[in-house]
């Protein structure tokens, strides 16, 4: 983004406020400077349609203080200062509690600028001599660095050389990378934003380089798997023009329509193929590499002590006991054990937010995949149960047999009984390990990074939790769990 901006129309003012609704997120704070008649309300409108994605109806709230309005992306806090003197005022009204839950937008706050957040985007109006009316933007703390990233990101779609139209924020996950639709006269893109942070520590090996669902994606593409082609590559600042493959996520569905399962048809003749084909572990294109690590037991565990380091806390408000602890290691290093040793490149995040309904397309390539820079060589059951117990949608005991029984029917169309009672088992063991390492990864969102909106998905995993306890296998393990959490059932 520019750091001045001429705002002498309403056509211009809207161009910055489209500029800012594509960057903010929940957690962001956003100070208007300038003095009366200078269009901080007029600014704050245009920001809040863009996010809101309707007319809202937007007026200064001089007299009511602050006015809240619901997105998808983050609610948004519209405060106006003028008639307020003292802080404490300020402090009445919620001001803190509403810098956790959502977007602040606040007008008139060089009143109390030694009070303000120092991570912020400060958007100070005046008149230069030329009258001319100009929006001067400024970055505090983390701020600074993604404004930079932002005019980069603009430089790059700049010389995709597209006609646009329009621009727009796309839902993204739970990672740091970021999204746009661009949209041109005759088709749309997608522009992947991969600001990923590298860690000291990676135990469950997530990917944490750009290079990852590049290689992943050419091999996939090669394979025959719906993916998004790429049109464009910036690797120096990691950005990506892709292939729009739509909005008709398999998380939108009706689950209660006659031909639900006529969806998962391709999805999982799509993970038949993949499962099929020959891997090999370090992918290599254009002068890039990129090893797939293996799914192993160390990482299983890794993700598993997430239920007791973040969901126990969550629901106990305490520790958990260190007996506990080991006691709860010991089971699952016995399960982890039994399962068999089959392996395949498994996508790990293959679930309905990241699988599109593509009706151009034919036979498997109607679902379309558009995550899989985390894969690894693990088994091929893990994202079976991606699908069979997604997290972010009910699947009935019904569905989810049905889909199971598919898939044999495909990877094993002449299965011993012997076999089968294996397969199950494994099922089970895999399926649980996902629950629970989920239940962490929901509380820890929740806790750590503010959003609360995760923990809604939870008893639907205590649901599919329940459902694998019926099997023996799990016996011991639901054992512990049912002490542990009695509150759960």
């Amino acid at each position: 983004m520019k750091n001045k901006f001429l705002i002498n129309s309403l056509k211009e003012t809207e161009a910055l406020a489209k500029e800012v609704s594509l960057i903010i997120q929940k957690g962001d704070f956003i100070s208007l400077i300038g003095p009366l008649g200078s269009g901080k309300t007029t600014l704050t409108k245009y920001i809040i349609n863009n996010i809101c994605g309707d007319s809202q109806e937007v007026t200064s709230p001089t007299f009511t203080l602050s006015q809240t309005y619901l997105a998808k992306r983050s609610p948004i806090t519209h405060y106006d200062l003028y008639r307020i003197e003292d802080y404490s005022d300020l402090e009445e009204i919620g001001f803190s509690e509403t810098l956790e839950e959502g977007i602040v937008i606040i007008e008139w706050a060089d009143k109390f600028s030694n009070k303000l957040p120092k991570n912020r985007l400060q958007i100070q109006i005046e008149d230069d001599e030329g009258n001319n009316r100009i929006a001067h933007i400024k970055g505090y703390g983390s701020w600074d660095q993604r404004l930079e990233r932002n005019i980069h990101l603009n430089n790059f779609i700049n010389q995709c050389n597209l006609e646009i139209i329009d621009k727009s924020w796309m839902q993204g996950d739970a990672s740091e990378r970021s999204y746009q639709r661009i949209i041109t006269p005759d088709k749309s893109y997608v522009i992947m934003n991969h600001n990923q942070k590298k860690t000291k520590e990676n135990p469950t090996k997530l990917a944490e380089n750009f290079e990852a669902f590049i290689l992943i994606n050419y091999h996939l593409e090669s394979l025959g798997i719906k993916v998004p082609k790429i049109f464009e590559v910036d690797t120096k600042n990691s950005f990506l023009l892709l292939e729009d493959l739509g909005n008709i996520q398999y998380s939108e569905i009706n689950l209660n329509s006659d031909n639900i399962f006529d969806y998962y048809v391709p999805a999982l003749e799509s993970l038949i193929l993949i499962q099929d084909s020959q891997h090999k572990k370090n992918l290599e294109y254009g002068g890039m590499r990129h090893t797939l690590n293996s799914y192993d037991n160390n990482i299983y565990l890794e993700e598993l002590k997430l239920l007791v380091n973040w969901y126990w806390p969550y629901k106990k408000s305490t520790l958990c006991e260190i007996d506990v602890y080991n006691e709860y290691i010991d089971i699952w290093e016995a399960l982890l054990s039994k399962i068999s040793h089959s392996s395949t490149l498994t996508l790990r995040d293959f679930h309905s937010p990241n699988l599109l309904w593509i009706d151009t397309e034919n036979g498997l390539r109607r679902c379309g995949i558009i995550d899989f820079q985390d894969a690894l060589i693990g088994h091929p059951l893990y994202d079976l149960v991606s699908l069979t117990q997604d997290a972010r949608i009910n699947i009935s005991s019904e569905l989810e047999i049905q889909i199971l029984n598919y898939y044999i029917e495909l990877k094993y169309p002449e299965i011993s009984e012997d076999l089968r009672i294996a397969l199950f088992q494994d099922y089970h063991i895999i399926a649980t390990q996902r629950c629970f390492k989920i239940l962490g990864v929901f509380a820890r969102l929740a806790m750590s990074a503010n959003r609360p909106e995760y923990l809604l998905h939870i008893p639907r995993i205590i649901g599919y939790i329940d459902r694998n306890f019926e099997n023996q296998v799990l016996k011991d393990l639901s054992g512990w769990f049912k002490k542990n959490f009695k509150e759960e059932k």
